[in-house]
Order: structure tokens, then sequence, then C-alpha cells
């Protein structure tokens, strides 16, 4: 299974740097690798971080010496990490509810990475390595999208769509204004046929 997030890992990696490229057909590659690492944390966390491998998981003895706690504590990090996941897959496609997912992943990853450095601090173990790596590199990368202001990465995404970019920037600044809500549409419109 860890090869198996290794790999979903990797392509996930390639494919947000090929949407910072600005590479045709890339949004394909991004949704499907992200949502599956997203489901991987989501439903294999409990076995992941515990070391269980995938054939083992239905199998009691692969259980013995594993306390229910660290059980549930993987369940609720892959449900954070998940979340997490998703909100940067929403932010990289630019979705509605990408800050919503975002934020609530971080507290999560937050909490976990507190609780997971008290009890790595004072048991050394394996499971808490597992878990603070995971940790660290999608909170980083959640917490450097969260943060990036929506100009910024509206800016960075269209670069090669200037109009397109001034016009969602005009309606941003008065949302009220429709005009300027379909005056984005247009050029929504035009970006696509090219």
């Amino acid at each position: 299974m860890k090869k198996t997030e290794i790999i979903l890992g990797t392509i996930a990696l390639v494919a947000l740097v090929l949407n910072l490229l600005l590479v045709p057909g890339n949004g394909v590659l991004t949704i499907l690798s992200l949502l599956s690492l997203s489901l991987l944390y989501m439903f294999l966390s409990f076995a992941l971080f515990n070391g269980i491998k995938l054939r083992e998981i239905f199998q009691s003895e692969s259980y013995e010496g594993i306390s229910k706690m660290r059980i549930f504590g993987a369940i609720l990090t892959g449900v954070v990490l998940s979340l997490t996941t998703i909100g940067i897959l929403f932010k990289f496609q630019s979705w509605p509810m990408a800050t919503f997912f975002l934020t609530i992943g971080l507290i999560g990853i937050l909490v976990s990475f507190i609780v997971g450095v008290i009890k790595h601090s004072k048991t050394k173990s394996e499971y808490y390595t597992r878990i603070l790596k995971r940790i660290t590199i999608i909170g980083g990368l959640g917490l450097i999208l969260l943060i990036l202001p929506k100009e910024t990465w509206l800016e960075i995404k269209y670069r090669n769509q200037p109009d397109y970019v001034d016009a969602v920037k005009k309606a941003m600044a008065d949302p009220d204004n429709e005009e300027l809500w379909e005056k984005v549409d247009e050029e929504q419109e035009k970006m696509n046929k090219k």
C-alpha cells in the first residue's frame, strides 16, 4: 500500500507541476491522482499508518499489538489528510469551496501534528514518524495554497489570459455587479474556444 501511495503522490506532484506549466489536458490527471490519493487516505489510513499490507487488512492477527486508539487516530488523521488533499485539488482546479476544505483539513492537521509530535517525542514510534511525514508534506502544500491570495493564484493559473484575469478581478471587487460577471463568462467562453 505504501508503494501505491508513493506512485499516486508522484503522479499528483507531476500533475500539479504540469498544471502550473499550463500543459493542455492536465486537469484530468490532476483530478484522478489527487482524488485517488484522497480516497486512499480516507478509507485505508488505518492500515497505511500502522504498516499493515492491503492483503492483510482482514486478518485479525495483523492488528495484534495495535491499540484501538492508535487505529482511531490513524482514521482521523486519514480524514484530515483526505480533506486537505481535496482542498488542494479544488484550489488547483479553481473550484468553489477550496478555502473551506483547506481550512478544515489544516485545522485537523494542526491537531494531528501536535499530538504526533508529543507522542513521537515520548515513544519514538515509527507509526508517528509515518504520520508526521505525510502531515508535513500535504499540510505544507495546503498551507501555502491557503495563504496565497486569490488574485495571485488567478494571475499564476491564467497568466496567458490577461483579459480573463482582469475581468475576474473587477468582478471580485464588485461582486453584486452582474454586468461584470457576464464579462467574466464571455472571457471564459473565449478562453475555452482557444
